[in-house]
């Protein structure tokens, strides 16, 4: 299976273990870079190669998803898979193993940030693997868990605890490595602000959204900057419709 169909598989399975079968279509998006990866394209390809590699796909892949609809939308493609793809793949793909337990533990009102490491620490040895932890809290991705081989997992989850409880995201494991480059990049950049800034709070975030100022030397912000952050290329990519 290429990287793009199981990422496509993975993503609708991990839908339907969330809110059960739904008999319609899904709705895939994906960022321009990460699509390029996951069809095995250089960053550079052109769109009209990388359109000529969609139709391939969509030919290849026809008999496990039906007739897939693509769209560019601004610096994203949306992917849809009808219903009868939908329906094909929960009848036909094993649900993911490891994806079944976490959330049976996340999904649990009272869960705990320690349950769902314990859940990864058992299936680790179960599996003769080990459990790898990172703090990326200050980061704004909260504890990420994956495991040492990529054959027992192969996605890497980014669990948060906060007054609404857990919640996480998960990505591949190259995903994962950009969006860690992206987030400590911020970071840098938020610290050198600060240097030359009388207020520290010129460069502020709110959950997608950021704030900054453009400031000189002396300290004396010249102008305002409002807009988004590319992290929302990274969350949930299904939308179900």
């Amino acid at each position: 299976m290429s990287e793009l169909q199981q990422h496509m598989v993975d993503t609708v399975k991990e839908w339907q273990l969330k809110i059960g079968v739904q008999r319609e279509k899904i709705d895939l998006f994906y960022p321009l870079e990460d699509l390029k990866d996951l069809l095995g394209l250089k960053r550079e390809a052109s769109i009209e190669t990388l359109e000529k590699s969609l139709t391939q796909f969509q030919t290849e892949t026809k008999e496990l998803f039906g007739d897939l609809h693509f769209w560019k939308e601004k610096e994203r493609y949306g992917i849809e898979i009808p219903e009868e793809g939908v329906i094909h793949i929960a009848e036909t793909v094993p649900d993911p193993t490891f994806l079944k337990l976490f959330l049976e533990v996340i999904q649990r009102p009272t869960a705990t940030l320690e349950e769902v490491v314990e859940c990864f620490e058992t299936f680790a040895k179960e599996q003769g693997d080990v459990l790898c932890r990172e703090n990326m809290v200050h980061d704004g991705l909260g504890t990420v868990l994956y495991f040492g081989k990529e054959t027992t997992e192969r996605y890497v989850y980014c669990v948060e605890d906060d007054d609404f409880g857990l919640t996480y995201h998960r990505f591949t494991r190259n995903e994962y490595e950009e969006l860690k480059k992206l987030k400590r990049g911020r970071t840098y950049e938020r610290n050198e602000k600060k240097k030359y800034c009388k207020d520290v709070g010129c460069s502020t975030f709110f959950g997608d959204f950021f704030m900054a100022a453009q400031c000189d030397k002396s300290g004396e912000c010249k102008k305002l900057y409002f807009g988004k952050q590319r992290s929302d290329h990274y969350s949930d990519r299904a939308v179900r419709q």
